[in-house]
């Protein structure tokens, strides 16, 4: 069983009940949940490499097919509508080669695709609209990624079956929970009447204040020592 939770839906899957997903939003009046067909299903080629992920607000299916001289990558979107239907925004014949399985996307750029390479066994992000790819977790990149732990998931799932398993040839995963702090859509609230100034200006201002300070009570201390005939004296306290 895997599942993904977004925008107030849920959506779930199994493994034993290929090529659906169960849906069901919280904010609907009814307490029902609908049946998803995904967008390929029965196509039951056992070299698909298949994968459900979120990117842009949207639940995201991507597919992968190894060919001799490029990799095959169909990516869907689910419309956010009443009847749950699949757009095709990605057909593309991406030139890297070798058993490639499809991980995640962007959070933000459906443009952006995340593959893990069976062959050489590293993460590659693959840039769609300029059909370019980086190499993920080298010494060129800030980015850790534990090779062993997706080694060994990948090869798991993928594993060499049967054709004639036509259930478990149509695999679905979800490799990638993301978590994104959502971005400040407006202005941070301030009090009424309150005078708006950058950081910049109020650093300014605290300072000048500061310096303001320290010369007001510099004269007051000078000031009184006159007063009391001890001009000499220009120990004064001193305001840090």
């Amino acid at each position: 069983m895997y599942n993904i939770n977004l925008n107030g839906r849920i959506y779930f899957g199994c493994l034993y009940v290929p090529g659906v997903l169960l849906a069901h939003d919280f904010y609907s009046e009814s307490d029902q949940f609908r049946v998803v067909q995904l967008p390929d299903y029965p196509d039951h080629n056992k070299d698909y490499k298949r994968t459900l992920t979120t990117s842009g607000g949207f639940v995201m299916y991507v597919r992968t097919l190894a060919k001799k001289d490029e990799t095959v990558l169909k990516i869907w979107r689910l419309m956010n509508n009443d009847d749950y239907s699949w757009e095709l925004l990605w057909e593309v014949g991406f030139p890297i080669t070798g058993n490639y399985a499809p991980m995640a996307m962007h959070p933000f750029d459906v443009a952006t695709v995340y593959l893990w390479s069976q062959r050489d066994d590293h993460l590659v992000s693959c840039n769609l609209r300029k059909q370019d790819y980086t190499v993920l977790g080298d010494a060129a990149n800030e980015c850790f990624i534990d090779k062993s732990v997706c080694k060994k998931s990948v090869n798991e799932l993928w594993r060499p079956r049967s054709s004639s398993d036509e259930d478990l040839n149509f695999q679905v995963c979800i490799w990638l929970f993301q978590f994104v702090i959502p971005r400040w859509m407006e202005s941070v609230p301030r009090p009424p009447h309150a005078e708006m100034i950058d950081t910049t200006s109020l650093l300014s201002h605290a300072s000048a204040t500061h310096e303001r300070m320290v010369r007001e009570h510099e004269t007051m201390m000078r000031e009184r020592a006159a007063i009391m005939g001890d001009e000499s004296n220009d120990e004064y306290f001193w305001m840090g």
